[in-house]
């Protein structure tokens, strides 16, 4: 993962290979096909919908079958409160 940034509605993840991606919710000890599949627009950009009460603990894996162990993850994304400049 080389990027993952907040775009309108959605959370959207930007690798530097061609991959599949994968989240759960509450922690990196899963196993990859037991994830929720990212939408893919290509094989290096994936997106899903954007929710800032939930922590999104992704995974990644290339077209050789790597992938982070069952118990760690590609990246942990989670909503941060913005700030006011100025205060």
């Amino acid at each position: 993962v080389v990027r993952a940034y907040h775009d309108q509605t959605y959370l959207r993840l930007e690798t530097n290979e061609d991959a599949k991606c994968v989240y759960g919710t509450n922690e990196c000890n899963y196993l990859f096909d037991d994830g929720i599949s990212l939408t893919s627009t290509d094989k290096t950009n994936q997106y899903i919908d954007w929710d800032t009460q939930k922590n999104y603990y992704i995974k990644c894996k290339d077209e050789y079958g790597n992938q982070p162990a069952p118990n760690a993850c590609s990246i942990i994304v989670r909503a941060a409160k913005g700030f006011e400049s100025g205060k």
